[in-house]
């Protein structure tokens, strides 16, 4: 009999023996411990031990699901309107599909009782609450494709493919800056800033990187000193720490509107990956949706190549099958 609870202070050993019996992939991590789930998961503001629900086989736990709140578009606060089932594990066995779709619905009914009109599965950076860092790579793209365990109990359950994200990386040893005469000319135009830290940009990214190592590079204005165009990454730890190399992610890609479509990104990009590799960077990550083919293509311009791909599922106007209101 498969049974569902909320999340107890004595749980995290049981989360993370759910954890290590996944089956290895390379956008899940490995050696996961108390500690980290600590880091990113049970520290973060808007834990809700409610939301966490974990599923029992006679009395023995067969797995969890994690239910939160995506935020709102300037990253102010929680937006209590998007759901987001941040994470589903079960430990694979012949009862696993019995144990996950129990799980789905205990999300469901959280979300019901609080009135959420639409939910995502993992989410989408930068509104994915929990898990940066031990699951996806730079971001949180929606859940991997080759991440069954999670995928097609959602799709059971009515989760529905609302757009692909391609995961693309550069191997920087070896590394050689792209050269021609448009970067050549944008570098004479203007200033490179390195910052290492910078401020967050919200209260929400705050939250969720504050506690990585950050830098970003920017071109400036020489005379306002404004930044044009910048490019943000962190220190993908822990998840990349099974990779072999050091491994930093693109997170957050800037350009001025009157600068798109200028060949800006491509030199602020070309400019910060000669200093990563100059830092002893071995691997860079970024992510964008497939559909976005300006940005697809400034990736493969730089010699980025697509090793993954996410989707971003999306379940709306639902109701939890023990809503008995007509």
């Amino acid at each position: 009999m498969i049974s569902c609870r909320p999340f107890l202070n004595t749980d995290p050993p049981l989360l993370v023996q759910v954890w290590k019996r996944q089956p290895r992939q390379r956008a899940i991590a490995q050696g996961i411990t108390t500690k980290i789930l600590e880091d990113l998961v049970f520290s973060r503001p808007w834990f809700d031990p409610a939301g966490l629900m974990l599923g029992l086989r006679e009395g023995e736990i067969a797995g969890f699901a994690h239910a939160g709140f995506s935020a709102k578009e300037d990253g102010s606060d929680l937006n209590p309107a998007c759901g987001v089932i941040s994470q589903l594990r079960v430990i694979p066995d012949a009862g696993h599909e019995e144990v996950a779709s129990a799980l789905i619905e205990a999300c469901l009914e959280y979300f019901s009782v609080r009135k959420v009109r639409e939910c995502f599965a993992a989410s989408h950076f930068p509104w994915s609450p929990f898990y940066l860092g031990i699951y996806g790579g730079s971001r949180i793209p929606g859940v991997m494709s080759d991440d069954i365990s999670m995928m097609n109990p959602l799709m059971i359950a009515g989760f529905e493919a609302s757009s692909e994200v391609g995961v693309f990386q550069k191997n920087l040893r070896d590394y050689r800056p792209r050269i021609d005469r448009n970067l050549a000319s944008l570098k004479r135009q203007f200033d490179f800033v390195v910052e290492s830290d910078p401020p967050a940009n919200s209260w929400w990214e705050a939250c969720t990187l504050g506690e990585s190592y950050r830098v970003r590079y920017s071109l400036t204005d020489r005379t306002s000193h404004a930044a044009v165009a910048s490019v943000t990454y962190w220190d993908m730890q822990p998840l990349a720490a099974s990779w072999g190399a050091r491994a930093m992610g693109m997170y957050d890609l800037r350009v001025a509107d009157q600068f798109r479509r200028t060949g800006m990104a491509t030199c602020v990009i070309n400019e910060s990956l000669k200093y990563l590799a100059q830092d002893g960077v071995g691997v860079v990550e970024a992510q964008t949706p497939l559909a976005d083919e300006r940005v697809c293509g400034c990736f493969t311009k730089l010699g980025f190549g697509q090793i993954d791909m996410a989707l971003q599922l999306r379940k709306s106007a639902f109701r939890s099958t023990t809503d008995a209101s007509p």
